[in-house]
């Protein structure tokens, strides 16, 4: 099935592909023009969490889109895990984040983090976590050849075929990235809580939390074109591997891939902690 943002004579949210990317880099060079001023002072205090965006060409458009009920608009999603950058030190003084208080590996990925912290790092930082969705509809927008960076120029179809590899090739090293979705037992169904965000209090909050819809509830290879709008498969394939989420009342869900394996795990443990597993960033488009 084709890529429907990619195809000019489709709409997505009433707009053509083309139409969305026209609105985005209209709002780039206004905010472009901000930064030009802004340069002057660079002494200044750095004040919005935003600012970690400021390498735009570390990010890729994800065009919103629409699953059955559920929807959400275009995205900035980094290409890489979370990393230690000028940008994030700066903001984590503004923010009080301690970065001597998360494991750095030598490329300069988070790991060592537990789901928890990972999810609220990404929001403290103005940012969030993908949601299984939202990552499988990137994995798709990167298997498509077709992307542009943040900034707006054209992504070579080279460079994305070498993200998407990055992320579900079998091979060494091992690395995984955690995903904003849990599942919990609700009035005696099994229920998915995604997009959190963060209370009053600094608690993490699912804004959805939904019974299970139909989809597969054993670990098989699985399709990825069958994904339902939760984010879990609805039929076996050979795309990568899948452990479905567990009855257990402390299941989280992260993608990983290794030597011998690459898959979804929506049964994996919350507390689990190891230094190849990170966490990546997303924000919406023009956000605040």
């Amino acid at each position: 099935m084709s890529n429907p943002f990619y195809d000019p004579s489709k709409k997505i949210h009433f707009r053509t592909g083309d139409e969305a990317y026209e609105g985005y880099l209209t709002r780039v060079k206004s905010e472009s023009k901000k930064g030009q001023k802004n340069k002057k002072t660079q002494s200044q205090p750095i004040t919005q969490a935003s600012s970690v965006l400021s390498n735009l060409e570390s990010y890729l458009i994800l065009p919103g889109r629409k699953h059955d009920s559920y929807e959400y608009p275009d995205l900035l999603v980094g290409i890489n895990r979370f990393s230690f950058t000028p940008e994030f030190e700066q903001v984590a003084k503004f923010k009080n984040i301690n970065p001597n208080d998360y494991y750095f590996s030598a490329q300069g990925y988070i790991g060592n983090i537990i789901w928890k912290k990972a999810l609220e790092l990404n929001l403290m930082l103005d940012g969030f976590t993908l949601n299984p969705r939202q990552f499988i509809d990137f994995l798709t927008l990167l298997k498509s050849g077709k992307a542009f960076y943040g900034d707006g120029k054209p992504a070579d179809e080279t460079v994305l075929k070498q993200i998407l590899d990055g992320i579900v090739e079998v091979k060494n090293p091992y690395r995984a990235e955690w995903l904003d979705a849990d599942f919990k037992f609700v009035n005696e169904k099994l229920h998915i809580n995604y997009n959190h965000i963060l209370d009053s209090n600094g608690k993490l909050v699912p804004q959805n939390s939904e019974p299970l819809e139909e989809c597969i509830m054993e670990d098989c290879p699985i399709d990825l074109n069958s994904f339902n709008k939760q984010g879990l498969p609805t039929k076996k394939g050979n795309s990568f591997h899948y452990w479905h989420p567990l009855e257990d009342n402390n299941s989280v869900a992260w993608f990983g891939a290794g030597s011998g394996w690459a898959g979804l795990d929506c049964g994996g443990d919350p507390d689990c902690s190891d230094a190849g597993r990170g966490v990546r960033r997303a924000q919406k488009i023009n956000s605040k």
